[in-house]
């Protein structure tokens, strides 16, 4: 049972990029992860599928932890000469952190920066502003793993099996359309 990360990174730049952001920035977590090279990817595939520059010093790779989240995102407002109006976290907990470096510079998100997270934790409803994600279908995915090994019981036989389960943006208030 896997979450289909590269749609999701897919959504969340088309999104941003329906809300006319030309210059993305991301946070990234650590490539040795499956889930996160298919997040970059989608990222990477969309900038370039709507005629946008992949610009890797926009790129930030740290662990997905607020306090990556936090250094990351001060580190790109310190070059903020690259002009990027957004962010893509990896994951909300990147995004979290990212939007209080943003608060503790004395900026605002959305007005300075619309950022985007993923996985949809329960925080990023609540945080200030609410944070837009991309929602995995955990209940689902649990419920699919369930009927999956009820029916391996059922049969006696364990055989390998993968379910790709889709992602939802869901849009809050950590976004705004630029004019």
């Amino acid at each position: 049972m896997f979450t289909n990360n590269y749609l999701g990174g897919c959504q969340a730049i088309q999104y941003l990029i329906d809300l006319e952001h030309k210059k993305i920035a991301c946070i990234a977590g650590s490539m040795n992860t499956l889930s996160s090279m298919n997040r970059l990817k989608g990222y990477t595939d969309t900038l370039q599928k709507n005629g946008l520059e992949v610009d890797k010093k926009l790129i930030k790779e740290g662990k997905l932890i607020y306090e990556d989240g936090y250094k990351l995102m001060k580190e790109l407002a310190r070059k903020s000469s690259d002009g990027f109006t957004a962010v893509f976290c990896l994951n909300d907990l990147v995004a979290l952190g990212a939007i209080r470096a943003v608060q503790k510079d004395s900026k605002n998100i959305p007005s300075d920066y619309s950022i985007v997270g993923f996985d949809n934790i329960s925080l990023s409803s609540v945080s200030n502003p609410p944070l837009t994600t991309i929602a995995q279908p955990i209940k689902e995915i649990a419920q699919g793993a369930f009927r999956t090994i009820k029916r391996w019981k059922k049969q006696g036989l364990l055989k390998k099996e993968h379910r790709f389960w889709d992602t939802k943006l869901i849009a809050r208030e950590s976004c705004r359309e630029i004019n």
